[in-house]
């Protein structure tokens, strides 16, 4: 399935390429064109963030991207909300709906880190989410472990602070600098 998705993208991507659709693509053109939906553009960020990151896709991505868009205070404050909305999909998905099968599969590297994280209560959820930021699997095990949810959604939204930052600010920012070597205004 992940191979097929794979190839798919990469199908169309090419297709996309081939066919000059990128010619005249501009990083700074296509901001403006998300910012000129005013609150419909940010809604559909942070939808997509919120649901689109729990099935894989990466929440730096997203990050990097509010950067590029938005104006960084207000960038920083759409991605955390992104990346929280993402946490509480998968925590959600872990404890209520499928924590049998999150646990049968939480790999053996992440299951060390259990028993550490809720021993040291709110300063655990925090360091492990500054560590992990939003990885699925990560997400998942937070998900199952005996952790009380105020405490969890605090430690989230502490721990997530520090990576989100880097990925709006020093991100969106080297990403221009990139896209200015490479031609692509």
């Amino acid at each position: 399935m992940k191979l097929a998705l794979l190839v798919g993208a990469v199908g169309l991507a090419l297709g996309l390429f081939v066919s000059g659709a990128f010619d005249d693509f501009s990083l700074e053109r296509t901001a403006q064109l998300v910012r000129s939906y005013g609150p419909w553009g940010i809604a559909v960020y942070l939808l997509a963030f919120t649901f689109l990151q729990p099935l894989g896709m990466s929440g730096t991505v997203f990050a990097v991207v509010a950067g590029l868009v938005w104006p960084p205070w207000l960038a920083l404050l759409l991605a955390m909300t992104g990346a929280c909305g993402s946490a509480t999909i998968n925590v959600a998905f872990a404890r209520y709906v499928a924590f049998d099968w999150v646990q049968a599969r939480i790999p053996p590297k992440l299951r060390r880190y259990e028993r550490w994280v809720t021993d040291r209560g709110l300063l655990g959820v925090i360091l492990y989410r500054a560590a992990t930021g939003t990885m699925p699997p990560a997400q998942l095990l937070i998900g199952v472990l005996n952790v009380p949810l105020p405490r969890l959604i605090i430690g989230t939204v502490i721990g997530f602070i520090p990576q989100i930052a880097l990925n709006v600010f020093l991100g969106g920012g080297l990403t221009r600098w990139l896209a200015g070597l490479l031609g692509i205004s």
